[in-house]
């Protein structure tokens, strides 16, 4: 029952309504007829109240885009039904943590750098930044909102990843699940804190109580991912300086050799990602411009 009622949209964003954790207004629907603009403010953000990733998330700025891409939301959306709800600025974080005793322990906040891209206007994630540098009053809230997730659903012994909208100390939530974070976090986690999320999953899994050990953040980590026009994919090819140098940590394929590189959606598009790590944020920001200067796809 927790399994199903957390995976649905609607659902989460009823329940952090009832349990006070911040979170844009919206409105759960099946036709356009079935809105109310009059208690909602542009700009607006249309997604499938049922689907994995960014497809079909787009923001609107009017009805009559409003009602284009909410069309195309139903479409893609599995129960036919999307989520309108009003835009937040802010940086948007995703959030690593382990609840144990009803407690969610925060190991790592990253910062995900998005764009909007191409023809179809297709929200893409070009890279994660972390640790995520946010205020004090910011990691707070962010603590009180996962301990009432966890408190809501009554969570314990498992992964909880969260993304918020953080603008200055206002955070708002945008969806949660009680899983470990997706791509290449589990290698950012343990390589920051020392946690072995994919272990402490697996335990999880066995019903053996995990002891979470971490330490702060030592490195700064970027996460870039590598996009490419549609094309069928071949390889990715760095120069061997950047890894003897140790300018690119590591380097990860999403596709292999053959497959059709798309542009409907972000995943349709993308070829691969860097992981690249320094000590300071210079040296960080210093590498990936190196980096993107000896990275090539065929």
């Amino acid at each position: 029952e927790t399994a199903l009622s957390i995976s649905i949209k609607p659902n989460i964003k009823k329940m952090m309504s009832e349990h006070e954790i911040p979170t844009a207004a919206y409105q759960y629907v099946s036709d356009f007829k079935e809105l109310n603009l009059s208690v909602l403010s542009y700009p607006l953000i249309v997604k499938p109240a049922n689907s994995a990733g960014s497809a079909g998330v787009k923001k609107v700025l009017n009805e009559k885009y409003l009602k284009e891409y909410l069309k195309q939301a139903l479409t893609i959306s599995r129960t036919n039904k999307a989520i309108v709800e009003e835009f937040k600025e802010g940086k948007e974080l995703s959030v690593y943590a382990f609840i144990t005793n009803g407690k969610a322990n925060i190991l790592m906040m990253a910062e995900r750098v998005s764009v909007i891209d191409g023809e179809n206007e297709v929200l893409k994630c070009i890279a994660t930044l972390a640790p995520a540098i946010i205020s004090e009053s910011a990691v707070k809230s962010i603590q009180s909102i996962c301990d009432k997730i966890a408190s809501a659903y009554d969570l314990d012994n498992t992964p909880l990843h969260v993304q918020v909208l953080v603008n200055g100390d206002t955070v708002n939530t945008i969806e949660f699940a009680p899983r470990a974070g997706g791509g290449f976090s589990y290698q950012t986690i343990k390589l920051n804190t020392g946690f072995d999320m994919i272990d402490a999953s697996i335990d999880s899994f066995l019903n053996k109580n995990v002891v979470v050990n971490f330490h702060k953040p030592s490195y700064k980590i970027a996460i870039v991912l590598l996009y490419a026009k549609p094309a069928r994919f071949g390889k990715i090819e760095l120069e061997q300086s950047l890894l003897d140098d140790h300018i690119v940590q590591d380097y990860y394929y999403h596709k292999t050799r053959g497959m059709q590189i798309g542009d409907e959606k972000a995943s349709s598009a993308r070829i691969g990602a860097l992981l690249i790590q320094s000590e300071n944020w210079d040296g960080l920001r210093n590498k990936i411009k190196t980096a993107s200067e000896g990275v090539k796809a065929y």
